[in-house]
């Protein structure tokens, strides 16, 4: 099976031992399931407890941090920290840059607008 003069089995051998492995956990917990294992009926108490803990505004809270990860949220985000730290870089050779109190500083637009680090 590990032919040394075919080097390709020897790379095919971990993702094939990392798939029987995966594939025999959940098999593992597929059986679980099935057969009504103890663990299964307390995560289901676990479940059924906290839905009763739910209220209107506790779900209403946790929408809204969940949509601060929303990728709408995520790009406003970072091209308004962008243009904050790069606002005022100077784009001519010889423009000194002003040292920011925010620690942006090292960061600044080349003269085709692409985004570089200070001093490259």
């Amino acid at each position: 099976m590990l032919d040394p003069s075919r080097p390709e089995a020897r790379a095919l051998a971990l993702p094939t031992v990392l798939l029987v492995g995966a594939a025999w956990l959940f098999f593992g917990v597929l059986e679980d399931v099935v057969n009504g294992d103890p663990l299964l009926l307390a995560d289901s108490a676990i479940y059924r407890a906290l839905q009763d803990l739910r209220t209107t505004p506790g779900d209403a809270v946790m929408i809204a941090i969940t949509e601060l990860g929303d990728t709408k949220v995520v790009v406003a985000v970072t091209i308004a920290v962008l243009l904050s730290c790069c606002g005022s870089c100077g784009n001519a050779p010889g423009v000194p840059r002003r040292r920011r109190r925010n620690g942006c500083s090292n960061i600044c637009f080349n003269k085709n607008k692409q985004i570089v680090p200070y001093g490259l």
